[in-house]
């Protein structure tokens, strides 16, 4: 019974390094966890994404308990995964160039404003 539990594990690992490729996940080097990509076609598509995760979280939020169609055994924890995954795709780092850009428009609506 052991040698055919063996035989059948080995054939199943052969079988799966041919048949499976574990690719989605790829281990953070020096961390002891992993990442996963996603792909947006722009910054818009990514803002939406994240909005659209944000308001799926409140509507969660307010039907936790009465409304709860029973699909999601545990809500609120579902609802914690998808806002770390929120603010986690937030291009924080791109804001700042948001305010340079803000900034020089309204310097050249003064500008505009003065030679007028």
């Amino acid at each position: 019974m052991k040698k055919e539990k063996k035989k059948a594990i080995k054939k199943f690992a052969k079988t799966t390094d041919r048949m499976w490729q574990f690719t989605t996940l790829k281990k953070n080097k020096g961390e002891d966890n992993f990442e996963a990509s996603l792909n947006f076609y722009s910054y818009r598509d990514l803002i939406y994404t994240v909005s659209d995760l944000l308001e799926i979280s409140i509507h969660a939020l307010y039907n936790d308990k009465d409304d709860n169609s029973g699909e999601i055994a545990d809500p609120i924890h579902a609802v914690i995964n998808v806002l770390k995954i929120a603010f986690q795709l937030l291009p924080v780092n791109e804001f700042e160039v948001l305010d340079n850009c803000h900034e020089l428009y309204l310097k050249l609506e003064k500008l505009k404003k003065s030679e007028s």
